[in-house]
């Protein structure tokens, strides 16, 4: 670890600003800002089609009937389109589609705030056990040089000094193995972050809130989830697909002016052009008579679409729920073991003071100073990891409610 220390920038952060580091340097999240902006454009590019058209052109023709003749033609025209349903539906369609962008760049944040929080309240944990583990290792050295002591005198066999250098030595490979989980996680935090830096967390880890009312926030989840919206979100994309399926049977109605010049000599001037030149208007009404076929494969497509998106959101509806309820679950039993853990973690504590004070007064037994000691670190370890999996459920709970923070 220390040569890790000297290798990496060393950063103290709390948790915001892991996370607000985090998101700015995500490749998974600029891409998804990237498709909320590609998104955007296609739905600029649509709405120009609701835009006039103008149109121009200049023709030079030569015709070889009974006379070798050459005709010179200008035209420019405006059409507006009145009714175009393909127009329409491209828009609406697109409106969606960025829309879907959004919740699929929410979610991108959200997933990664998860796993960013994630790794830092395991990191956070792994300090404070190493903290936890450093004071056990006192703890079996000082029991050591009181054992140590009394086999000197003759007070304690050999059997007990093996047993306390044994308790020490397991104290010290704990620590180590410890050790190597912080590298470990500081690595994985390192990857999310995408960058090469040594993370002290500066965060505490506080007792859960009394006021929480886990099932208040079942509500709250089938309105904000972000899996449960975009499959939401495809199945309306799926409902006016069929719908605008029909509507292809109407014609598309446009009005158009427009203005044309034709000569058998050149013009000689634009002003030339505007004099002679001849103006129309009208309507203009396009039956899809001869698209028939592609509009009735069309319906039946959009039919089978749109059952698939229902299935899909009563799957996911289904999927999310059962997610979320177990992570219901384990909070509340996380909330039990911390109660449970500290209560656990004191009686420990005062029963390892008990031991030692009691082994060196040579009234108690090696024995059950050792299981003492072993009790204290198992409760301080299981008190931790209690912390550690309530706040990490409750950070998964956030992410399921659709929160990005």
């Amino acid at each position: 670890m220390i040569l890790l220390l000297f290798a990496l920038d060393t950063l103290s952060l709390n948790l915001n600003q892991v996370i607000n580091l985090g998101i700015s340097r995500s490749l998974s999240v600029s891409t998804a800002r990237t498709g909320v902006d590609l998104a955007t454009i296609d739905l600029y590019d649509g709405l120009t089609d609701l835009l006039p058209t103008l149109s121009s052109y200049y023709e030079i023709r030569h015709g070889t009937e009974l006379l070798d003749t050459t005709t010179y033609t200008y035209n420019l025209s405006l059409t507006q389109t009145v009714l175009n349903t393909t127009t329409i539906y491209q828009i609406l369609s697109q409106l969606d589609l960025k829309s879907l962008a959004r919740l699929t760049l929410k979610d991108e944040i959200g997933q990664l705030v998860y796993e960013l929080t994630r790794g830092y309240i395991r990191l956070l944990v792994a300090f404070a056990m190493q903290k936890s583990l450093g004071l056990a290792q006192d703890r079996a050295d000082e029991n050591y040089r009181i054992v140590a002591a009394r086999y000197q005198v003759g007070e304690v066999s050999r059997l007990d000094l093996l047993q306390a250098d044994l308790a020490r030595t397991t104290a010290e490979r704990d620590r180590i193995e410890n050790e190597n989980r912080i590298e470990q996680l500081e690595t994985h935090l390192s990857q999310l972050l995408d960058t090469n830096i040594y993370l002290i967390p500066t965060d505490t880890l506080p007792l859960p809130e009394a006021d929480l009312d886990p099932d208040s926030l079942i509500p709250i989840f089938f309105g904000e989830n972000l899996a449960i919206r975009k499959a939401r979100l495809n199945r309306s994309i799926s409902g006016k697909e069929l719908l605008f399926a029909h509507l292809a049977l109407l014609p598309t109605i446009s009005l158009f002016l427009s203005y044309t010049y034709s000569s058998y000599d050149p013009p000689g001037s634009i002003r030339d052009i505007w004099d002679n030149r001849r103006r129309s208007y009208g309507i203009r009404i396009d039956f899809p008579i001869f698209n028939l076929k592609d509009i009735l494969i069309g319906i039946m497509r959009a039919k089978v679409k749109q059952k698939r998106a229902e299935i899909e959101l009563r799957t996911t509806r289904n999927e999310a729920w059962e997610s979320f309820s177990d992570a219901l679950r384990r909070l509340r039993l996380s909330r039990i073991s911390i109660e449970l853990g500290k209560k656990g973690l004191d009686a420990a504590r005062e029963a390892f003071e008990l031991a030692r004070e009691r082994y060196r007064t040579g009234t108690g037994s090696l024995l059950s100073l050792l299981t003492a000691q072993t009790d204290l670190t198992r409760s301080e370890t299981q008190y931790l990891q209690a912390l550690s999996d309530y706040h990490i459920t409750l950070a998964e709970i956030g992410y399921l409610l659709g929160r990005q923070e």
